[in-house]
This record gives C-alpha cells, sequence and structure tokens, in this order.
C-alpha cells in the first residue's frame, strides 16, 4: 500500500474544513435571511460530490479499493443532513433515493458474494472443522474458504466481520487453550484488557448522553453515531476475547501469531534468521513501521517490545478487512520470555 504523505493530509483536512465552514455559515449565519433553492443545490454538489472527490483522489487514489468510496458517499450523505436543515432538504426528496440507489450497488454486491458462500457453505463448514491447526478463527475460516471459493476482499472483509461477531458474542464459552509448553499468551503482563473495558464503560456512557442530545436536533445522525458506538462496542468485546484465546503458538515448524482481531502472520522456521532481545526505540520511524509486524499489545505504560524476530525473507502480515503489509521483522511481547526462546530453539 502507498503511504499518504503528511502534506496530502494536511491540503485535505484544510479543503474539507473549508467547504463545511463555508455551507454551515450559509444556514447558520444571521446574515442571510433566505437560502434560494439554487444554493441548497450548491450546499448538495459541494458536501457529496466534493468531498468524496477530494477524498477520492487525495485518500483512495492507488491505496485502496474504489468500492470504499461508497462508505465515503454515504457519510457525506449524513453529513449534508447534519448541515442543511430538514426544511431545505425536503426539497430535494429525489437525492436521497439517488443515494440509496447508490448503496444498494455495494450491498447487491456483498449479498451476491453471501450467496455466493452459502451455495458453499456445507463444504466450507465441513473445512473448518477438520482444520485444527491453530485456534484462530479468522485464520481457519479463510484458509476453509479458500479451499473452496477464490479469496478476494469483500470475501476478507465478510470473514472479518464474522471473526469480529463470533469472538464478540459466540466466544464465551470457548475455554481458553491449556497450557503448554507450545502456547504462549501475551497479554496478562499488559493493561490491555483494563484499556478496553474501560473504553467499553466511556462508549456506553456517551452513547447515552449523545443519542438523547443529538435525537432532539437531528434523528438520522443520532440514530448513525449509536449504530456505529454499538459497533465499537461489540469491536471492544471481541478483541478482549480474541486476545485471551488466541496465543502465539509454535508446531510443525511454524510460529503462528494472531494479535488480537487486528492482525495475524504465520512464519515458517526458515524465514526466521534470529530472536533477540529488542533493544531499539520505543517509537519506530515511519521507515521502520513499513517493515515492522508491532505484535504487541495496548499498555497504560507503553513498555516497549521485549523480543525481535529477525526474517531472512518478508513474510505477508494479514489485518482485518483484506489489508496486508509484508515484513521483514517483528517486535512482540510474551508472559514467559524464556520458555518462548527454548521452544523457538527446540523446534528449530
Amino acid at each position: 500500500m502507498i503511504a499518504l504523505s503528511k502534506s496530502k493530509w494536511i491540503w485535505y483536512f484544510l479543503l474539507v474544513s473549508l467547504i463545511f465552514a463555508a455551507n454551515s455559515a450559509l444556514y447558520y449565519s444571521p446574515v442571510y435571511d433566505s437560502v434560494p433553492s439554487l444554493a441548497v443545490w450548491g450546499s448538495v454538489f459541494d458536501l457529496m460530490f466534493m468531498i468524496p472527490l477530494l477524498t477520492y483522489l487525495l485518500i483512495l487514489r492507488r491505496r485502496y479499493p474504489f468500492k470504499y468510496l461508497g462508505g465515503v458517499v454515504l457519510a457525506c450523505y449524513l453529513l449534508a443532513n447534519l448541515v442543511i436543515p430538514s426544511q431545505h432538504m425536503q426539497q430535494i426528496t429525489m437525492f436521497s433515493y439517488l443515494i440509496i440507489a447508490f448503496e444498494s450497488i455495494f450491498v447487491c454486491l456483498e449479498l451476491y458474494i453471501l450467496f455466493t458462500i452459502i451455495v458453499k457453505l456445507p463444504r466450507i463448514i465441513s473445512s473448518f472443522r477438520s482444520n485444527n491447526t491453530v485456534p484462530y478463527f479468522y485464520t481457519k475460516a479463510i484458509n476453509a474458504y479458500s479451499d473452496h471459493l477464490s479469496v478476494n476482499r469483500m470475501a476478507e472483509v465478510l470473514l472479518s466481520e464474522m471473526s469480529l461477531f463470533y469472538y464478540a458474542l459466540f466466544s464465551w464459552r470457548k475455554k481458553v487453550p491449556e497450557a503448554a509448553d507450545n502456547y504462549f499468551t501475551y497479554h496478562k503482563n499488559s493493561s490491555v484488557i483494563t484499556i478496553y473495558i474501560m473504553l467499553i464503560h466511556a462508549t456506553v456512557l456517551e452513547t447515552v448522553g449523545l443519542h438523547y442530545l443529538l435525537h432532539e436536533w437531528n434523528v438520522i445522525i443520532s440514530w448513525g453515531i449509536l449504530g456505529l458506538n454499538a459497533y465499537g462496542v461489540l469491536f471492544f468485546i471481541g478483541e478482549i476475547n480474541a486476545i485471551r484465546l488466541s496465543p502465539f503458538i509454535i508446531q510443525h515448524k511454524r510460529l503462528y501469531m494472531q494479535v488480537g482481531l487486528t492482525k495475524s502472520a504465520v512464519i515458517p522456521f526458515d524465514s526466521i534468521e534470529q530472536l533477540r532481545t529488542y533493544e531499539g526505540p520505543e517509537k519506530l520511524s515511519k521507515s521502520d513501521q513499513k517493515r515492522t509486524m508491532d505484535a504487541t499489545v495496548k499498555d497504560i505504560f507503553n513498555n516497549k517490545p521485549s523480543l525481535e524476530i529477525v526474517l531472512r525473507e518478508k513474510i505477508v502480515v494479514r489485518y482485518m478487512y483484506g489489508f496486508k503489509k509484508s515484513v521483514d521483522r517483528i517486535l512482540l511481547n510474551v508472559d514467559n520470555d524464556e520458555s518462548f526462546r527454548t521452544a523457538l530453539t527446540r523446534e528449530d
């Protein structure tokens, strides 16, 4: 993925802020007594076409698939409802139907993929259940899916969502893997679980307050924020369970790693050049970030990684929603460094 320069971010936020400020002034400034319908259409053009166009040219182009523009358009539609008073939006009800039609295209694509999966579902489930190599839901799901269907970005997004909902809603009775010589937890010496519990608490309180406050002002925005916050709470819960249930595993001459919901990798022993104590800086430079997998979890004290794996050749790290990165070193913490070193040496 091509990195985005700081100057483009600055230009993007500057231009979007100017568009937002100019259109807000049109409706909420006492200078203007009435707003003609032509000006309303001008605001719609700014908010619904200019902002998505800027997003595509400065952010998405050559970095993310074109279909992500659908989410941008939907967000801009919500922004238009926020900026343009409801009495003016009623003049352009036809525009709402165009947005619905545009978003329906993306929904139809996802439904088509879902239908394809349903047809092959019995065989995919059979492959999923027979795969006992690792306990990671997403890794098992992507392997089972690839046995019967070609994996594309939409499929990876769908499987990422399934993984999130599995860990958030259906993994509570799942037992933590029993302690073994080849299983290594990485969260017990950190405060990551506490951090996510605090985030859940803060998000729930914010959601209750904001929903009632915004509901009196704009119903669409209030329900939109409620949905986003509910999704955020599910993500935090899923992240907690994924971290608990996904230790690093050494077996079959490979190191299997899944860090919560967000990233995973399989490292063949042939690709490992060295395991050593990490003595680098706490904060990596941008160039180092591009070639490094950070396999640590959040911690209140921001403790730096304790171990570094140097690779002979680059391996691919999978992130949520199909994003990937090629890396040649991995930074990590485990709850028992010495046992991890011994196991890695013994398997080697």
